[in-house]
């Protein structure tokens, strides 16, 4: 083997840099400096030898290694690989540095024991070129290597016009920044990270053997209708769970994404994301329907549909069994959508082990019970009905409230010139006196609504006035008397005609055996009886705390009546529980309580329902004020 040579330079750099080299190796030549590199044409290996002795003999008969510490060089294994030879052969290492992270990375390898050539910052800038080329040049003479006139203006020319290049490789990191990233990725789960989707067929592949799947998107409609057609078949016949939760299409968030996404085409956009909602749920429909089918006499899994209550824009595929936790996120950043290369990672875990996939569970499922709490999760199994929108949200709502008001208040303009009578109705309130008496606040209702009809009447008005409510339960017992009957009686004892009331039998006529057991019910009753009557006018006394509540009910059965309110010491219903709580729940929710299946309807015949308390076996509501 040849002796090293102190005046011949062995050039180690990234190939990015290729430019930036080719600049150098010209200026050496120039200089009568021979070099060496891998690559080039007249120095580098020749065709047909091993790569590796070449390079290990450059190693040993080069003096010095001038090395172009680049992005790029701090990325390749090869490049280190060379810097480290070098400097564990005890021979002279001249770094041109590009970076801090590239200086701090030596400092931490090497030590001090390093010539350096700083330049950071030197393209472009005189005053930093003539220092790079200053530095470079002191290290290259120090090896006794003679340069010709004008060298510091044409390696300071050198510098001035020439930088590192883009890197282009991934990065490898430094011991501390490559030992984090590894350690978070082995503890967390994460198995890769690309800026792509995963195709159809891997993503089954994940997905099959496991007990539970869920699907958290915007609308999700590519990868649902790939899954749908393919998998979900097999799976619901081998008794998977499918939860899908998606963005309610109502919601402001779907407006947002829609306008964000294409600002001239906004509406379209979100006529888009409505319609992939509805091929949604029908696709689901569908799959459930052939699942069923298929498996004929067997039990199937279930698919439910909700609304996903986040304003996150993700999709999130996850895959739960007794193997584990196997999920796929892709964080869309508007007004890309996923399709358009997204950071996305695959994760594996258990339910409970603190990775990443445990999190994505307890995520899905918190969102999945939220759904079902807010009433927004549908078993598509269990309901024949079509899914329009989950429920309805800020602007929407308003749209809608809207225009049940202008319908109201046009339906009750034109009873006012056609009809002739006047509607009284009086908002009852439970549990009557022991006696079978209205309670004081009762008691001033039915007060204000027997002052009302006289003055009527005195002004030629034919009146009447209905009293709402069937019979109640309160703290396990039931009154004596239906509210309906207590209130009409007291009216008649303050010389309201009989024949001017309507009680048990308008409860009966309208609600049947479902009865009269809230405020919705109340206004239900009373807009019929001034929608099917000869009246121009409808009234409603009632306290204040509940006024509003009544008036939105009452916008939802086409009726605008005019409202007395009674205040009362003590009165039942609290200021705060209906503004917060109970008529948001109406406008975005509950709108009518009429629904078979309506929650605040069910939830008050359960509290007072005579019948269904004692059926039950428990106490009905203990606290005094009317929830909805």
């Amino acid at each position: 083997m040849a002796e090293a040579s102190s005046d011949r330079f062995f050039l180690s750099y990234a190939s990015e840099d290729a430019a930036f080299l080719s600049a150098l190796t010209r200026w050496l030549r120039h200089c009568r400096i021979s070099c060496f590199n891998t690559t080039t044409i007249e120095d580098g290996i020749t065709a047909g030898e091993d790569r590796a002795e070449q390079i290990l003999d450059q190693l040993h008969t080069t003096g010095c290694l001038i090395a172009v510490m680049s992005d790029s060089y701090l990325r390749s294994v090869i490049c280190l690989s060379e810097l480290s030879a070098f400097w564990y052969s005890g021979k002279p290492v001249i770094p041109i540095v590009f970076s801090e992270e590239a200086r701090q990375t030596l400092n931490r390898l090497f030590g001090k024991d390093l010539i350096y050539v700083d330049a950071i910052g030197a393209a472009g800038s005189e005053k930093k070129s003539l220092l790079c080329a200053q530095r470079l040049i002191s290290a290259i003479t120090a090896r006794g290597v003679t340069l010709p006139e004008g060298a510091l203006e044409d390696v300071k020319a050198l510098f001035e016009a020439n930088g590192q290049a883009k890197p282009s490789r991934p990065f490898i990191g430094s011991e501390k920044t490559y030992d984090n990233i590894l350690r978070y990725c082995e503890q967390f789960g994460i198995q890769r990270i690309q800026n792509s989707t995963l195709p159809t067929g891997e993503i089954i592949r994940k997905l099959r053997g496991k007990r539970e799947i869920f699907i958290l998107s915007t609308t999700g409609m590519n990868l649902i209708s790939g899954l749908s057609s393919r998998f979900f078949g097999e799976a619901l016949r081998a008794g998977c769970d499918i939860t899908v939760l998606i963005a309610n299409k109502a919601s402001p968030f779907c407006k947002d994404v829609a306008e964000i996404e294409e600002p001239e085409k906004a509406q379209d956009n979100l006529d888009r994301l409505s319609r992939a909602f509805e091929d949604i749920v029908f696709l689901l429909d569908t799959c459930v329907e052939q699942a069923q089918q298929k498996a004929g006499d067997k039990p199937i899994g279930r698919v439910f549909v909700g609304s996903c209550h986040t304003l996150l824009r993700q999709t999130i595929t996850l895959g739960a069994g007794d193997d584990g936790v196997w999920g796929w996120l892709s964080m869309t950043l508007p007004p890309l959508r996923t399709n358009d290369g997204t950071p996305s990672f695959e994760f594996l875990g258990q339910r409970s082990d603190g990775s990443f996939a445990s999190l994505a569970y307890r995520h899905v499922t918190e969102l999945r019970d939220l759904a079902q709490r807010r009433g927004t999760l549908i078993d598509l199994g269990a309901t024949n009905e079509r899914i329009t929108y989950f429920e309805l949200e800020h602007d929407t709502a308003r749209e809608k409230w809207a225009a049940l008001a202008q319908k109201a208040k046009l339906a009750t303009n034109e009873k006012l010139t056609s009809g002739e009578g006047v509607l009284i109705e009086v908002a009852a309130q439970h549990p009557l006196l022991r006696s079978g008496r209205p309670a004081p606040e009762f008691r001033a209702r039915l007060d204000q609504a027997a002052a009302l009809f006289e003055d009527l009447t005195e002004q030629g008005e034919d009146v009447m006035i209905y009293v709402p409510g069937s019979l109640h339960c309160h703290k396990g017992k039931a009154d004596s008397v239906s509210l309906s009957e207590a209130g009409t009686t007291y009216l008649k004892s303050k010389g309201i005609p009989e024949e001017a009331l309507f009680g048990d039998d308008a409860n009966r006529r309208y609600k049947g055996d479902q009865g009269v057991y809230n405020s919705a019910d109340e206004c239900f009753v009373a807009a019929q009886l001034f929608l099917d009557g000869d009246y121009s006018k409808l009234y409603c006394v009632c306290s204040p705390g509940q006024m509003m509540r009544k008036k939105l009910f009452y916008m939802a059965f086409g009726v605008m009546p005019w409202f007395y309110t009674v205040p009362t010491a003590g009165q039942a219903h609290d200021d705060i529980y209906e503004l917060f709580s109970a008529i948001p729940d109406v406008i975005y929710r509950d709108h009518t309580w009429q629904d078979s299946d309506s929650r605040n309807g069910n939830r008050t015949r359960d509290d007072r329902m005579p019948e269904r308390v004692f059926s039950a076996g428990k106490p009905a509501d203990t606290e005094r004020e009317e929830k909805p």
